[in-house]
């Protein structure tokens, strides 16, 4: 209801918008027919939201495989799935670090924490071989991936060396397609669900984390081709799209922050630092590394529960987006009314 409620309201706030602009852009006569139309869609859209939610299907004896889970979103994923009565494989780049043993203290026996470097073909092919000999045994099926493994780079285009681009689509890209080509086969014959955690950042852009929005971009892109090419085999996928839950990840912690752009600004060349200057440097850093405090969620629920939709309901949404109600304004409406630099290039102006 709350859901809907949002949805009602944000659209409300659109239909304003086109009330105002549609009869100084069309003429009345024609602004009326293109709001009666969009009037009816409206309505009728937000009553759906109303009414029961499709069906789900049940958890029992089903399997699921969450990446990234050392920290963070991931982190969170998988004890949320456990305690739904999944059985959570969690892949951890470190096995045996702090991340992969609170996971086993804390989660029920359901769980298994697996070693999976996304971006090791090694690891993939491993992964697959361990959770099919577990399946095996305990006679579950494997339903679904949760790919949510991710890098994070700051810093503008100009500083940021090619290689920590590379770095960076290696796991939220390439990494992706890897989990993603080595289940399914799986997947397809569970006829299961693959789910992509994207970000807001996926659907527009701004500055100072172009190689991160990049890789989001790369990831709507190849989640949207694969359900095309999966249709036909009845697997769904869900793109999830968070957003302001900095204070949720490691990645946007402010020592993170700081850490990462001083590597950046290392490895810039002495022109650009000199063209830019140090003053600009630091005013860009204690910027961006305040921004996980303003306002960024450290309760990852709403992102929970949109993955959980997306294995769980038989008709999910292609795309959930788990954040405030002002950013779903921001990327779902205001981007299409807006000029993109009254939308996007005001929220750092202070440093040009």
């Amino acid at each position: 209801m709350a859901h809907s409620a949002g949805r009602l309201l944000s659209f409300t706030v659109l239909a304003c918008i086109l009330v105002w602009y549609l009869p100084q852009w069309f003429g009345a006569e024609i602004a009326s027919q293109i709001l009666g139309t969009g009037v009816s869609i409206i309505i009728a859209y937000n009553l759906s939201g109303y009414f029961p939610p499709s069906s789900r299907f049940e958890v029992v004896n089903k399997a699921v495989l969450v990446t990234g889970c050392d920290t963070g979103i991931g982190h969170g994923l998988a004890k949320h799935l456990d305690s739904l009565g999944f059985c959570v494989f969690a892949g951890c780049l470190f096995k045996d670090g702090p991340g992969a043993t609170t996971l086993k203290d804390t989660s029920s026996n359901r769980l298994t924490v697996l070693q999976l470097d996304v971006t090791s073909d090694g690891q993939v092919n491993q992964a697959v071989k361990d959770i099919q000999q577990e399946l095996n045994k305990n006679g579950k099926v494997f339903w679904g991936v949760v790919n949510n493994a991710g890098l994070i780079c700051f810093g503008e285009v100009e500083w940021v060396p090619v290689d920590m681009f590379r770095n960076v689509q290696e796991v939220n890209v390439w990494g992706l397609i890897r989990v993603t080509q080595a289940f399914l086969p799986l997947i397809r014959r569970s006829k299961g669900r693959i789910i992509n955690i994207s970000s807001i950042t996926g659907r527009f852009a701004a500055g100072m984390t172009s190689p991160y929005i990049v890789s989001k971009y790369g990831v709507e892109a190849i989640s949207d081709s694969l359900r095309h090419e999966l249709h036909k085999w009845g697997v769904k996928v869900v793109i999830i799209e968070p957003g302001n839950y900095g204070a949720a990840t490691v990645m946007f912690k402010r020592d993170a922050v700081t850490k990462n752009l001083k590597q950046v600004w290392d490895r810039t060349s002495d022109q650009v630092k000199k063209d830019y200057g140090q003053e600009y440097f630091e005013a860009f850093t204690d910027a961006l590394s305040g921004t996980s405090e303003v306002g960024a969620r450290d309760n990852i629920g709403p992102v929970a529960e949109a993955v959980a939709d997306g294995l769980t309901l038989k008709y999910p949404s292609e795309r959930y987006m788990p954040a405030g109600l002002p950013w779903q304004m921001l990327v779902g409406y205001l981007r299409w009314c807006l000029p993109e630099s009254q939308i996007v290039s005001y929220t750092f102006q202070e440093f040009y």
